[in-house]
């Protein structure tokens, strides 16, 4: 298996461990927290492709709450990266949780 595909927010990290999953894509009605893309990144390794399907536009509130917290996440580091597909996600959300280079 090289795909896991619709992990949600309730996705249970087990401390498990998927070596041989290259693609990897979210897909909640819920935004994602930052410490989901560290567990995320833990769990797959190898990770090389991951899409991102999340349409509900931040409010106010949350929106200002991760514009101030940016600042004290952690860089998450994935060695094989080479792709994500955000084109299912809202902008504003985006522009919040991914530094692009």
């Amino acid at each position: 298996m090289k795909h896991y595909e619709n992990i949600t927010n309730n996705f249970n990290f087990s401390r498990d461990l998927y070596p041989y999953i290259r693609v990897v894509s979210l897909c909640d009605e819920y935004l994602f927290e930052h410490i989901f893309f560290i567990q995320i990144a833990q769990s797959f390794p190898f990770m090389k492709k991951l899409s991102i399907t999340n349409r509900p536009e931040q409010n106010h509130k949350q929106s200002y709450k991760l514009m101030n917290n940016n600042q004290n996440l952690s860089i998450i580091k994935c060695n094989y990266f080479i792709e994500l597909d955000i084109d299912r996600s809202h902008d504003n959300y985006i522009m919040k949780n991914f530094y692009v280079i």
